[in-house]
C-alpha cells in the first residue's frame, strides 16, 4: 500500500489508473475531500468517485497474526460497506458502494494494485434520483433545493405538513429499533444526514429522509431489536423521565422538527424574516406529534423487527440458549414488537426459563408490564412467575424435608453413639469393679481402710478416661489405666487411641 500511495501522489502525468477494466490518467482523477482516515477524488467526465487511505497505519499483531497497512484499510472498508448494506437492508437511504481493485502504473515500470471504495458522486446522484442533500456536518448543500419559501403557507397546514414527515419519522422509529446512528438517541460524529426525495406532481411537497456515510466512527452494528414505545418515541430516550426531569416528554419529536426545519431554512434564499427556523419546527412539530402517524411508524418497526427475530430464531433452531442475559434481551425484543406466536417460540428457545433468578425473572415480567400485551402478560405469569413459585415451593418442602430427615439421622446418630459409650463405661466398670474386688481380696480387709476409689457409675466416659490418663483432682487412676490399656483405649504414652476417641470428643 506504501508504494501504491507513494506511486499516485508521485508528479508525473504519465501514471495511468484502472477501474472495473478502464483505464484514465491519475491527472484526470480530481480531490473532492478528505477526512482522518481517506480521500476522496472523482475522475473527470465521470460518475464515479473512489476513497484512499490518506496514510498508512503501522503494523500491528491482532487476531493471531501481523496486520499489515494494506490488512487494515481492507478491514477497515469492508466493515464501512457492511454497517452501511446493514442500513439499507431497513430500507434507510445510504451511500452505496463496491469494493474494487484499483491498479497504478507508471507504463514501463513498477504497477501496484489497491482495494478503494467506489460510489457515485453526489450531484450526479441527485440528478438521478431527484433529492437533494444536506450535508449536516459541512452545512452543505448538494443538489437543487425546491422553493421551500413558497411552501410557507402550506407548512402550517397540518396535512401538508405530515407528507414531508412521514417517512423520516418512520425511519426515525426504525433507528431507534435496531440503535442506528441517531443524534436524537446518541452523540455522533458524521454519519447521519438529510435528503429530500424531490416529487413529480408539482402539488406534492418534498419528503424529508434520513440518509447515512461514513459511519465507522458511529456504528458498531445493528443490535437486537427493540421497538420504543408511543411514549419513548416521543420522548427520544428508552428513560422514564423522572418527576424533577426538565425534559420534554415531546424531546424526541422537537429535536426531530428541528432536524427537518434546519436544512429548509438553509436551503431557502433569500432568507425571510417571518419564515425562520423555531416557527417552522412548530409547524413540523405540529404535524408530527400525532399518534395515528407516530403509531403507523411503531407498526413499521414492528414488522421489520419481527422479521429480524424470525431469521435469527430459525438460523438458531437448532440450538438452545444457555445464557440468562441473551434469553431477557431476546425476551424484550419480542414483547416490544406484541406477536405472541413469535414471542412463544422465542419462549421456548431457552431451557427451564422459571430456573433463571428471581431477579432476572422480574426484569422480563416488568418490561411486559410496559407494553401491554395481555396475552404474553397472562403466559408470563402462568410460565414463569407462578411456575417458578412452585419450584422454589417444591425446593423449600424440598429442602426442609432434607433438614428433618438430616436431624433425624443426627438424632438416632447421637442416640446410638451414647448408647455405644454406656456400653463402652459399663463394660469398663465392670472391668474395673472385678479388678478392685480382686485387689481387696488378695489384701484381706486390712485393704479397704488403705485404699480409696475414685472411679464410680455416675462418672461419664470422658470422665473416667481423663482420670485414667491421671487429670482428674481425685486419686491417680492407676488402676482405670492398667485396665485401660489392656482394653487397647490408651496407648503406651497414655494417650487415647482411635478405638475410644469419637466418644469422648
Amino acid at each position: 500500500m506504501k508504494d501504491w500511495l507513494k506511486l499516485f501522489f508521485a508528479k508525473s502525468d504519465a501514471i495511468l489508473l484502472t477501474l472495473n477494466g478502464k483505464t484514465f490518467k491519475k491527472s484526470d482523477c480530481q480531490k473532492l475531500g478528505g477526512g482522518a482516515e481517506k480521500n476522496v477524488y472523482q475522475i473527470k467526465e465521470t460518475n464515479q468517485c473512489f476513497f484512499i487511505p490518506n496514510k498508512t497505519d503501522r503494523e500491528i499483531f491482532w487476531d493471531g497474526k501481523i496486520q499489515t497497512s494494506e490488512d487494515l484499510w481492507n478491514r477497515k472498508i469492508e466493515r464501512e460497506k457492511a454497517l452501511l448494506d446493514q442500513i439499507s437492508t431497513f430500507g434507510l437511504k445510504t451511500q452505496r458502494f463496491e469494493i474494487l481493485p484499483l491498479k497504478i502504473e507508471d507504463p514501463g515500470k513498477s504497477s501496484y494494485i489497491l482495494n478503494v471504495l467506489v460510489t457515485k458522486d453526489f450531484k450526479s446522484l441527485c440528478e438521478e434520483e431527484s433529492i437533494v442533500i444536506y450535508n449536516k456536518k459541512e452545512q452543505e448543500i448538494i443538489g437543487t433545493p425546491p422553493n421551500f419559501i413558497a411552501m410557507q403557507k402550506q407548512f402550517k397546514e397540518k396535512h401538508f405538513a405530515q407528507k414531508v414527515v412521514k417517512k423520516i419519522i418512520a425511519e426515525y422509529a426504525v433507528a431507534f429499533t435496531f440503535t442506528l446512528p441517531s443524534s436524537i438517541l446518541y452523540v455522533l460524529d458524521d454519519s447521519e444526514h438529510l435528503c429530500f426525495e424531490l416529487p413529480k406532481d408539482a402539488t406534492e411537497p418534498p419528503v424529508a429522509r434520513y440518509m447515512f456515510w461514513d459511519v465507522l466512527s458511529d456504528f458498531r452494528g445493528v443490535s437486537i431489536p427493540i421497538v420504543p414505545t408511543l411514549n419513548e418515541l416521543k420522548l427520544g430516550s428508552k428513560e422514564e423521565p423522572s418527576t424533577t426531569s426538565t425534559r420534554d416528554p415531546l424531546q424526541g419529536l422537537i429535536n426531530l422538527a428541528y432536524q427537518v426545519a434546519s436544512p429548509i431554512l438553509k436551503m431557502s434564499t433569500p432568507a425571510k424574516e417571518d419564515f425562520n427556523v423555531d416557527s417552522l419546527a412548530a409547524d413540523l412539530l405540529n404535524a408530527l406529534n400525532d399518534d395515528d402517524i407516530l403509531n403507523e411508524a411503531l407498526a413499521h418497526a414492528r414488522k421489520l423487527a419481527s422479521q429480524f427475530i424470525e431469521n435469527l430464531l430459525k438460523e438458531n433452531e437448532q440450538n438452545k440458549l444457555d445464557n440468562n442475559e441473551d434469553f431477557i434481551l431476546l425476551m424484550e425484543s419480542v414483547i416490544s414488537v406484541g406477536e405472541f406466536d413469535l414471542f412463544l417460540r422465542a419462549f421456548r428457545s431457552f431451557e427451564n426459563p422459571a430456573d433463571m433468578p428471581q431477579e432476572d425473572i422480574d426484569k422480563i415480567t416488568f418490561f411486559a408490564q410496559k407494553y401491554k400485551v395481555q396475552p404474553i402478560i397472562d403466559y408470563l405469569n402462568i410460565h414463569l412467575v407462578q411456575e417458578k413459585a412452585k419450584r422454589e415451593m417444591e425446593k423449600n418442602i424440598r429442602l426442609a424435608q432434607e433438614k428433618a430427615n438430616q436431624e433425624a439421622e443426627k438424632v438416632k446418630a447421637e442416640e446410638k453413639r451414647h448408647k455405644d459409650s454406656e456400653q463402652l463405661k459399663n463394660d469398663f466398670l465392670q472391668r474395673y469393679n472385678k479388678k478392685l474386688t480382686d485387689d481387696k481380696n488378695a489384701w484381706c480387709g486390712m485393704y479397704s481402710f488403705f485404699v480409696r476409689s475414685y472411679t464410680n457409675e455416675d462418672m461419664s466416659l470422658k470422665e473416667l478416661v481423663e482420670h485414667a490418663q491421671g487429670r482428674s483432682q481425685h486419686g491417680s487412676g492407676k488402676r482405670s489405666k492398667e485396665i485401660m490399656k489392656t482394653m487397647g483405649w490408651l496407648d503406651e504414652s497414655n494417650e487415647v487411641t482411635d478405638k475410644i476417641s469419637s466418644y469422648i470428643m
